[in-house]
């Protein structure tokens, strides 16, 4: 009887290390949470049939996410990095591994394979803007601790927030500092800064929308707790921003902080 639960002890124990180990993989396989949602939104990964996103469920590396007409949401990712996705949109998170205490560990990819997207980077975009990196179609998006936005189409536009962004393709490299607008119509050119008035009306009309939302930039703390906090809900501070407003003068839209 003794032996029996010796052998049943160590059973236990095994069972319980493969499980916590399940449980580790799962999260470092996780990259971001789902902090608001609106409308019909959807992750597929893996190959497996893709399912409804609610609010604080958790979206892997390599999952795409896609949002319908009239459909938006939120993502907060593990390093305090935010992303908020205009309707119609088509991301994929193709790596995301964020590590409070490596960042030599850090890579985050992400292709947008179409609509509109704005970023705000976390801690990975601040201490290591080498590890992110954003494709669309006939640009690809680096960073130096900005906060910018994304429309990929025939022709791929952004316009930058806050900090540097830096337009790359097979034709040569654009900079873009706070207020600048710029686009590439083929990826044989660099990009080109661009007027407000030269903005299609529905990027524009999408730029305005996600400008005003009040997305805050958090990080981990120095236990590595992944952020807490979310930004605005997506039924608030709708609005369209002037979007001719001169270059290098843009809208500082950085919350100090929640509205009380």
């Amino acid at each position: 009887m003794q032996k029996k639960r010796g052998g049943w002890g160590f059973a236990c124990a095994i069972l319980a290390s493969g499980i916590a180990g399940a449980l580790f993989a799962a999260s470092a396989l996780a990259a971001a949470v789902v902090a608001d949602v609106e409308g019909d939104v959807r992750v597929a990964d893996s190959g497996a049939p893709s399912r409804a996103l609610v609010p604080g469920q958790r979206v892997d590396s390599g999952s795409v996410v896609t949002t319908a007409g009239g459909a938006r949401v939120i993502l907060r990712f593990d390093d305090g990095q935010w992303a908020a996705l205009h309707e119609n949109t088509e991301l994929r998170i193709r790596e995301f591994h964020f590590e409070p205490r490596e960042p030599a560990a850090d890579r985050a990819l992400f292709e947008l394979l179409r609509g509109v997207l704005r970023v705000v980077t976390g801690t990975l975009g601040h201490r290591n803007p080498e590890a992110f990196e954003l494709r669309a179609p006939s640009m690809i998006v680096g960073v130096r601790g900005t906060d910018f936005m994304v429309a990929a189409g025939a022709t791929t536009y952004l316009r930058v927030l806050q900090g540097t962004v830096v337009a790359s393709n097979a034709g040569g490299r654009a900079t873009f500092g706070a207020g600048d607008l710029g686009a590439a119509a083929e990826d044989a050119r660099p990009a080109a800064a661009i007027a407000g008035d030269a903005l299609p009306a529905a990027v524009a009309a999408a730029f305005g929308t996600l400008g005003a939302r009040r997305l805050a930039p958090s990080a981990p703390d120095a236990a590595g707790e992944r952020p807490h906090g979310a930004g605005e809900g997506l039924g608030q501070n709708r609005g369209k921003e002037d979007m001719n407003a001169p270059r290098g003068r843009g809208r500082d839209l950085a919350p100090k902080g929640r509205p009380k």
